[in-house]
């Protein structure tokens, strides 16, 4: 609304102010103006400017800081505003806004874009005003010295203490702040200035100049921008306290965003995500049209399901924003949470995983689901197939049978006639060999001879192969050979065959180039005796002249070839000698090769039957062959046909589940969209709310979707949804508590995305948590650790969990990490953690607590952490209940139902498992299941287990029945226990002082089991009825001493009506509050310890050492004194200390500390005087006190009854209501107590008008009692007291008192100062006048003029004895008459009473059954 006053406002002026401007062009939205684009300022359009803007980010996320920001109009315009104001000398902004809106990143993107240094403080928990200033001195020395521009970013989450502000407030308003620079410091920095300026050529005499400039600078060249929620507390305190924040600075009010900024963001964050919208629908009709119209200007036309997606998003968000205001606004409520736009990133961050991953989960197990009903299919149809082929095989069985038996009868035929042959040939052989034995002796005789003449033949031949060419054609060339030479060469060309021999047929011989290779490949037989005996008469034997040794003299080449015709005539001549022989030899070949092809006639006749009858062998053992393969085939057709019909049956339930679960696929994929948009927001959103809000904002968000037209399960399962059976057996198992809560709680821890704080008052959750982060070695801390810092340090580098316990606040040093700002250098991944940067491994986790269920969180914790709100549901505390009567009742039930609850949900996990594994088995199948052995022994294997799993499954449950039954007995009692609980929750609605834990009740619970021990012989409803009296009687017995006196009366009228189930009680408006007392009685018996066993004695005996006895009293009434009498009747040693002071503080807390250790009493006066030591430090020291505590240790905290008193320390103490008693005896009793004695042994003048005093404070306080509308205050009277001193002090005679001063201040200036009623001014009036005058001073002075046995002063007030022994006369009750009022005053007290308590019966009641429902 106030942008839109000032853009009308501003279009307003400029049409009165400037004529002839076309207004829709130059004033269009949105202005956008900037340098950023050219030299000058001037105007540009939005996509001009973001395209600009967009190549500038990406490298801001390379350089500085990988946060993807969405640039949408709000965006452009804060930066160009920012952009404007850093530019300008002086130039300070204040953004304001939701954590998470932006404001610090987008300073950091135009600090970067300027060339600006930014600078933001690293404060942590013991970050004082030192070290602030100490940064100050830096920053500002580093502008005006070193000449840096600096952006110094102020986050208010880092205003650790006002004195932060007011020094910026100074520096601010002047460029300097008081006492920043001093002494030393002062006279270092002017030498540095002075140094700085002569090197800049500036030359300066004075200090003074010297300052101005230094100031001068730092004002133009720091530029402060202040980061603030207005949702926090702290808003309006600094916007009224530090007016520089506002005249020094431009204010840039980001606010939250808006339905437009949330759909951009949305838009760009699911632009990319398959939503599987297939079209043809229209999204968002009738009721849903508003909601689509809400993000509609960011779509060009209807978006379809995307923008019904993105129009979602924005109303879940709004939903659960709306639901933590509405239950932040209820009376009951004590915390709140907030919602900024970083919840809103978290959900479409949870959106958008959730959508991808069961997108994923669904096709993989459609696909799975298809692949493994088409294997079922195809094995069906090959069962069938294969029975078919059965019939077949079995006639080729048949047919191959009798072609065996025809092949063994034609082998068996030809056996025989290959026998014969086999003789005959045998036979044959034998004459062969003789025969050859013959021709082998024939021949040895021919070869013999030649033998003797084939070596002289082999030599010459190889002196015929070293003629040399070069010789032989010497010879050629020879005209006229040497008669040897030419004679030989004749010799030899007569055996080559020549016609003729001259010399002239010679030389051509002798050129031809195959002459010597004739020569080596003569064959001799080629010899006739013509050429032998022509050869031998002419050149050998006849001619004694030729010789080898002859022509060797005359030739080198003709020698060798003489040696060789006389070698070869020779052989030649034996050769022909033994040719008759050889004739023979041949003859006698001829004859055996006759024979010898008779003999392979019939070896080839005997080889082919033989051939015949291996074939037939062959053939036969091929059919046999077949035939068992038949056999064999058929055989295991038929095992394989029985076995996959048996599987078929057994996976008939899988098969009918897997065909529903496919029929159902489609149903899913449509409402993937709508599912995965209520389980982000479940794990956004529902973390801190109970159970009853969590329900209500499901079904706000699922109305959401229905008007959008998106679809979604309606009987969608969360818990089942986003975790496995088998995780949840885990978690159970490492200690999680199985009611829906916890369960939900367990389910959110392992999905969250931002790191959780977890509220836990019963202390469950914590122990879980060690558990289930055992194996990453998690370790336990807390703020107050003072080896805090190293240890965070230690888990961070190397990515070990870490638990901090009693979070209330959370320490500055954890935010760069809960914002995981993570700096990226050099390969390596860094995040800032005090003053250090550290390795960052991805595997750290921290995980938050704290057991106060009341922890105010600021807007900043929450926008930084995943909350998760533990705090006991009446469910689980009905469960705890049970398992602790059965723990003490019947131990081995107990045992045995805690077992089976176990082993129940590991079989139906197992169950789960086979059935998976079938599926995998058959689906990952490839070909025919039938044709694997492994996969139908795999399945059959799994379909036993499964089997196995289900008779241990129905075993289970049998003894579960019986376990039940036997259980029965005892859940009306735990029942019981759970309405009782939700009782003590619900008197809340009465009084801020009521608050009960879990823990308390269970002590309770635990106590009455305790001091009733089992009796074996009593039967079990006995035994509960018994059981049941002692519960109520403890719990009245404790809890109504922590009730003021008529609310009393109210918790046990409500006992009543659950004790006795009946809802009439309590329901009657009686008459005095004694019929409802009565009522009660008649239930209970006569004994019934309605008001409270508040005996300091036996309270101390029953409460744990662990637990502080907190004693809460009316103004001006102190209780300790009954505690320091009890320590000194049981000498017990007691350290008192009174609060209020920082030195209390101290003191306090070393007492404490050192007297859990040593088992000490320790006292606590008057803590309501410093209820932020105790919410902000003594709570969580509280909290760390468990089992080491020593028992005989006790703390005893005193104060008055005040609404800032913390909610978690009412949580964890014994709280006793410590009433003064009613009437005017008691109350002048404690006010004259409370009178020194020293003050009263000044003056018995001044001692009686303290009486007098002491009883109009008596009488206001009954009148008040009676219901006069007066605001009566302790102080007033001991303002009386003083003016009694000032207006006595040193008179002797009470003649000379001044009553008519002293009654004109009692009346107007005291007691009557709050008075605006006419009337009760005359009361007071009266009331004042009539005592205080001279006649006060006679004997027997009436204090209650005109009554009768009125009281009347004492004749001596010399001491403070006699003052009370004067008071102790008084009679108990005190008449109405003696307070002005009628006599029947005290029966319309008594009525009006009663009727109080009918309507706070009411009033517990009704909350009471709001609470049960959850």
């Amino acid at each position: 609304q106030d942008r839109e006053w000032c853009h009308n406002m501003i279009d307003e002026v400029a049409q009165r102010n400037f004529a002839g401007v076309d207004f829709d062009v130059a004033l269009k939205r949105p202005l956008f103006y900037t340098v950023w684009l050219s030299k000058e300022t001037r105007k540009v359009e939005r996509e001009e400017l973001k395209e600009f803007l967009a190549a500038r980010l990406r490298v801001f996320y390379e350089e500085m800081l990988d946060v993807k920001l969405v640039v949408f109009d709000e965006v452009l315009e804060h930066i160009l505003r920012i952009d404007r104001v850093l530019r300008q000398p002086m130039g300070h902004l204040l953004l304001c806004g939701d954590a998470g809106a932006g404001k610090t990143v987008l300073t950091k993107f135009v600090s970067w874009m300027n060339g600006l240094n930014v600078f933001q403080i690293k404060a942590h928990s013991k970050y004082g005003i030192s070290d602030f200033y100490e940064d100050l001195r830096d920053v500002m020395k580093r502008v005006a010295i070193k000449g840096e521009k600096i952006c110094f970013i102020f986050d208010e989450a880092n205003c650790m203490k006002s004195s932060f502000i007011e020094a910026m407030n100074a520096l601010l308003a002047s460029g300097e702040v008081p006492g920043l620079f001093e002494g030393d410091e002062y006279t270092a920095l002017i030498n540095s200035c002075r140094d700085s300026a002569l090197k800049e050529g500036v030359i300066l005499d004075s200090e003074e100049e010297i300052w101005r400039r230094f100031t001068s600078i730092v004002q133009t060249n720091l530029h402060v921008v202040f980061t603030m929620n207005p949702s926090g507390g702290d808003w309006k305190n600094r916007s009224t306290t530090s007016p520089a924040l506002f005249n020094r600075c431009v204010v840039d009010w980001f606010g939250t965003w808006g339905p437009k900024a949330m759909g951009e963001v949305g838009k760009e964050f699911t632009l990319r995500i398959d939503m599987g919208d297939l079209g043809g629908f229209s999204y968002g009709m009738g009721e849903g049209e508003a909601l689509m119209n809400r993000v509609a200007e960011i779509f060009d036309s209807n978006g379809g399901l995307r923008q019904a997606v993105v129009a979602a998003l924005v109303d879940l968000h709004m939903i659960a924003k709306e639901t933590a205001d509405h239950a932040a606004a209820q009376p009951s409520s004590t915390n709140r949470t907030f919602l900024s736009p970083r919840d809103y990133l978290t959900l479409i961050q949870n959106f958008v995983s959730c959508l991808n991953k069961r997108r994923s989960e669904v096709e993989d197990e459609q696909l799975h689901v298809n692949a493994g009903l088409h294997k079922l299919q195809q094995t069906q149809e090959n069962v069938a197939e294969l029975k078919k082929s059965l019939g077949e095989k079995t006639i080729v069985l048949r047919e191959k049978e009798a072609m065996a038996n025809a092949k063994l009868q034609q082998m068996v035929a030809d056996q025989n006639v290959a026998e014969k042959r086999k003789d005959e040939a045998e036979k044959m052989s034998t004459e062969v060999q003789k025969q050859q034995v013959e021709i082998n002796k024939r021949k040895e005789e021919a070869q013999r001879d030649l033998d003797e003449a084939e070596p002289a033949l082999r030599s010459a031949q190889a002196s015929v192969r070293g003629i040399k060419k070069r010789d032989l054609d010497e010879v050629r060339a020879l005209a006229r050979p040497p008669e040897n030479v030419k004679l030989t060469l004749e010799c030899v060309a007569i055996m080559l065959g020549e016609p003729t021999s001259s010399w002239a047929d010679v030389r051509k011989l002798l050129a031809k180039s195959d002459f010597i290779p004739n020569i080596l490949n003569f064959d001799a037989d080629h010899l006739s005796s013509k050429q032998i005996k022509l050869v031998r008469e002419k050149y050998l034997d006849g001619n004694p002249d030729l010789t080898v040794e002859k022509v060797m003299r005359s030739s080198k080449a003709c020698g060798p070839l003489y040696q060789w015709a006389e070698s070869q005539v020779r052989y030649s001549t034996v050769y022909n000698r033994i040719q008759p022989l050889r004739d023979e030899v041949e003859q006698l070949e001829k004859e055996a090769g006759v024979v010898k092809e008779k003999l392979d006639n019939v070896t080839a006749e005997v080889q082919s039957l033989e051939t015949s009858i291996a074939q037939y062998k062959a053939d036969y053992a091929t059919l046999i062959r077949d035939v068992e393969a038949l056999k064999t085939e058929m055989e295991t057709v038929s095992s394989k046909v029985d076995r996959a019909e048996s599987l078929m049956k057994s996976l008939g339930h899988e098969s009918e589940r897997w065909k529903k679960s496919a029929e159902g696929f489609q149903a899913i994929l449509r409402s993937l969209v709508g599912d995965s948009l209520l389980l982000a927001s479940f794990l956004t959103f529902s973390g801190y709310f109970d159970f009853k809000l969590r329900n209500m904002m499901m079904d706000r968000w699922k109305h959401t979707l229905e008007i959008l037209g998106i679809e979604y399960h309606d009987e969608l399962a969360v818990v089942e949804s986003l975790s496995t059976g088998k995780q949840r057996v885990l978690w159970q198992s490492e200690g999680l508590p199985g009611d829906q809560l916890s369960m939900e709680n367990g389910t959110i821890l392992d999905h969250a995305i931002r790191f959780p704080l977890v509220i836990d008052p019963s202390g469950n959750a914590i122990n879980f948590l060690m558990k289930k982060h055992e194996t990453e070695k998690i370790q336990k801390t807390s703020f107050l650790d003072k080896a805090f810092v190293k240890t965070l340090a230690g888990a961070v580098r190397f990515g070990t969990a870490l638990l901090v316990e009693n979070v209330e606040a959370i320490d500055p040093i954890l935010n760069p990490l809960l914002n995981k700002e993570l700096q990226r250098t050099g390969g390596r991944v860094l995040v800032r953690i005090g003053t250090e940067d550290i390795d960052y491994s991805p595997n750290f986790k921290i995980i938050l607590t704290t057991k106060n269920p009341a922890v105010q969180l600021t807007p900043d914790v929450c926008s930084r952490v995943s909350l998760v709100n533990f705090t006991v549901t009446p469910a689980s505390l009905e469960s705890q209940s049970l398992s602790k009567v059965l723990r003490y009742e019947k131990p081995e039930l107990e045992t045995q139902r805690a077992a089976l609850l176990k082993l129940q949900g590991e079989q139906n996990v197992k169950l789960r498992e086979l059935e998976d594994q079938m599926l995998a088995k058959i689906s990952a199948c490839e070909g025919s299941i039938l044709e694997d052995d492994q996969v139908v022994s795999g399945m059959e294997v799994l379909m036993k287990e499964g089997q196995a799993v289900e008779e241990q499954i129905a075993q289970s449950d049998q003894v579960m029945a019986q376990v039940h039954a036997s259980v029965g007995e005892f859940e009306p009692f735990a029942a019981l226990c759970r309405k009782v609980f939700v009782l003590l929750g619900a008197l809340r609605e009465l009084s801020f002082l009521y608050e009960f834990s879990s823990n308390s009740f269970m002590a309770i619970l635990e106590h009455v089991l305790e001091e009733n021990k089992f009796e074996g012989s009593v039967p079990d409803a006995q035994r509960m009825t018994k059981l049941k009296a002692a519960l109520f009687s403890e719990v009245v017995a404790r809890g109504a001493r922590s009730l003021k006196s008529n609310d009393k009366v109210v918790f046990s009228v409500l006992l009543a009506r659950i004790f006795a189930s009946d809802d009439s009680i309590g329901s009657k408006q009686y008459e005095t509050t004694d019929d409802y007392v009565a009522e009660v009685k008649n239930i209970f018996g006569q004994d019934f310890p309605w008001e409270g066993r508040d005996d300091l004695h036996s309270v101390v005996e029953e409460v744990d050492a662990a637990v502080p006895l907190l004693i809460c009293s009316a103004p001006g009434y102190d209780v300790s004194g009954r505690v320091e009498s009890m320590a000194k009747e049981l000498d017990k040693e007691l350290s008192s200390v009174a609060m209020g002071s920082a030195e209390g503080f101290e003191t306090a807390e070393s007492l404490v500390s050192a007297a859990a250790k040593r088992g000490t009493w320790v006292m606590l006066k008057n803590v309501h005087l410093c209820t932020d030591w105790l919410n902000e430090t003594f709570v969580k020291k509280l909290q760390t006190f468990g089992h080491s505590t020593h028992k005989s240790f006790r703390l005893f905290i005193t104060s008055e009854i005040s609404p800032k008193l913390p909610t978690a320390l009412l949580r964890l103490s014994d709280v006793i209501v410590a009433e003064a008693s009613t009437g005017i005896k008691p109350s002048m009793t404690r006010f004259i107590s409370g009178l020194t004695k020293t003050r009263l042994e000044k003056s018995p003048i001044r001692n009686r008008l303290y009486l007098l005093i002491a009883w109009i404070h008596a009488v206001l306080e009954e009148r008040v009692r009676y219901g006069w509308a007066y605001e009566l205050a302790e102080s007033d009277s001991g303002n009386a007291l003083k003016v009694i001193d000032d207006l006595v002090a040193g008179l002797m005679d009470p003649d000379q008192i001044p009553f008519d001063a002293l009654c004109t201040t009692l009346k107007v200036d005291i007691f009557g100062s709050k008075i605006s009623n006419p009337d009760n001014q005359k009361i007071i009036d009266s009331m004042i006048e009539s005592v205080f005058t001279k006649k006060a001073f006679d004997l027997q002075f009436p204090l209650v003029p005109g009554v009768s046995n009125g009281p009347t002063l004492p004749d001596s007030c010399t001491n403070q004895k006699d003052m009370l022994d004067w008071i102790s006369c008084l009679p108990s009750t005190t008449p109405p008459t003696w307070v002005g009022l009628a006599e029947d005053a005290e029966e319309a007290l008594d009525k009006a009473t009663a009727e109080e308590i009918f309507v706070k019966v009411g009033k517990v009641s009704e909350a009471s059954e709001v609470a049960t429902s959850k």
